[in-house]
Formats: C-alpha cells, structure tokens, sequence
C-alpha cells in the first residue's frame, strides 16, 4: 500500500513532466518559424537591427522596455497568422473565401503590428538621431 504522501509527489512530478514538454512544444514552434518561415527571419533580423541600434545609441530603460514590448508584439502577432495560415490549409485546402478571409485578417494583424513598430521606432530613435547628425 502506498503512503499518504505518495499521490501529492506524483501529481507534482506529472505536473513537472507536463510543464517540461510544454516548454519543449513550445521551443519546437519557435524553431519552426525560424527554420521555414521567411518573414519571421526578416523580422528577427530587423528586430536584432533595432536591438543593436538601441545599444549604439544607448536608449533609456524606458524606451528599452517599449521595444522590446514592441518587437515581441510583432513576433506574437507573426506567430499566429503562421498558425492561422497552417490550420485554415488544413481544414479547408481548396480555394474557399472565407478560409481567404481569415488569412488577409491574420496578414492585416501583421501589418498592423509592423506599422506600429515603425512608429515606436521613430519615436524613440528618432531624436537620438537628430542629435547625432545636428549637433
């Protein structure tokens, strides 16, 4: 007969096997996009741009955390419209206008999230910039 204590130690090492694989999942997605899809290696290398242009110029913590916020919505946002994209292939692998739809929409959060970007990066590099060229 197990002991009183035998079931709360199972459950917690379930749940740590759990976690584990889901992080694994997790790292198995990330490499996905990396490894086939092409615009989200654009946007890490964009991202990576950013990044050393925020050292180079030595940007605020502030303006550090709305960057990167900023680089991880792009990121997020590219993310779903890939998995958007696979799962409406899946379902509805003929032409069908709705299946379109929802592709164009997942695109239009891309965009969305891309155009913002842009404008964040004007806004915190912009003035560090302009004090470079017109001292």
């Amino acid at each position: 007969m197990r002991g009183a204590l035998a079931y709360p130690v199972d459950d917690f090492q379930r749940w740590c096997r759990s976690r584990i694989l889901s992080f694994a999942r997790a790292g198995k997605g990330i490499a996905l996009l990396i490894t086939r899809e092409w615009n989200f290696r654009i946007q890490l290398v964009l991202a990576a741009i950013a990044v050393a242009l925020g050292f180079l110029l030595r940007i605020s913590k502030t303006e550090w955390l709305f960057l990167l916020i900023t680089i991880l919505i792009v990121l997020v946002a590219e993310a779903t419209n890939t998995a958007i994209e696979r799962v409406t292939d899946l379902v509805e692998p003929k032409f069908d206008p709705i299946a379109r739809d929802a592709k164009d929409i997942g695109a239009a959060a891309v965009y969305l999230a891309a155009i913002g970007s842009v404008m964040v990066g004007i806004v915190i590099f912009a003035p560090h910039l302009w004090r470079i060229w017109f001292r």
